[in-house]
């Protein structure tokens, strides 16, 4: 597996300093390449809005470096992900941890249900924007632990959401509950209830997860533990703190 990671300047230079490449190893086996841009995250923003060329080619540079050594996914410094926003690379793609949110909720939720005892009778409730692959994910690694599971999404007719409800019910036996988004509805009538929209957590009524960190060495990186672990492709990576 290798990734690649984005930084801005750290040297105080009047003019524009040589971009750096460095090679890294990270414990959990990985290869890391790290690009320094030879701008600081400030000028890159500036150069944005009034040099948009220079801007572009700054950024191709870097990217031609990661072609060349067959990387896809590239973790942005935090702070250059202003400056990012809106720019699109050709050939790799920029993780975006905080879209893995739902990748962590399983875990969460099976440890929180543990640590109160609650049974299988349990209910959870799913809030998205559509009967895709992260209302299916969470579906299908917590369908053992809740009895009653309800989706709210915005077109709960959709050709998408029937595959799914006749899908579960096939091969699990559970008859999903598919709601509308756009109303209201009571979510304190759930165990638990995964906000995809808002990437928020319920764990009984008082307990709200709305952010994760991750137990992973960021070698000194400025950069998203989130970031890193969608970009490396991490399978088992321990949750250091809920953010509750």
């Amino acid at each position: 597996m290798k990734i690649g990671i984005i930084c801005g300047c750290q040297r105080k230079r009047r003019f524009f300093a040589r971009m750096r490449v460095k090679r890294l190893t990270h414990p959990c086996g990985f290869e890391v390449t790290a690009v320094e841009l030879g701008v600081s995250a400030e000028r890159l923003g500036r150069l944005k809005r009034r040099r948009p060329k220079k801007f572009v080619k700054i950024l191709q540079r870097a990217e031609r470096v990661f072609i060349s050594e067959h990387i896809k996914n590239v973790v942005v410094e935090n702070p250059l992900k202003p400056a990012l926003d809106g720019f699109s690379f050709n050939c790799v793609s920029p993780s975006r941890g905080e879209s893995e949110f739902y990748r962590f909720l399983p875990r969460i939720i099976e440890h929180y249900k543990r640590e109160y005892s609650l049974g299988t009778g349990s209910a959870l409730g799913i809030r998205g924007f559509d009967a895709d692959r992260r209302v299916e994910f969470l579906i299908d690694s917590l369908y053992r632990e809740f009895k009653r599971i309800d989706i709210y999404i915005e077109n709960a007719e959709s050709a998408a959401a029937e595959e799914l409800s006749e899908r579960v019910f096939d091969e699990t036996g559970l008859l999903l509950g598919i709601f509308g988004g756009r109303g209201e509805y009571d979510t304190s009538i759930y165990d638990v209830f995964a906000d995809l929209q808002s990437n928020r957590l319920r764990l009984g009524r008082d307990t709200l997860v709305n952010k994760i960190k991750l137990d992973i060495d960021l070698l000194g990186f400025d950069i998203s533990s989130a970031d890193l672990f969608a970009a490396s492709e991490l399978k088992n990576c321990g949750l250091k703190s809920c953010g509750l």
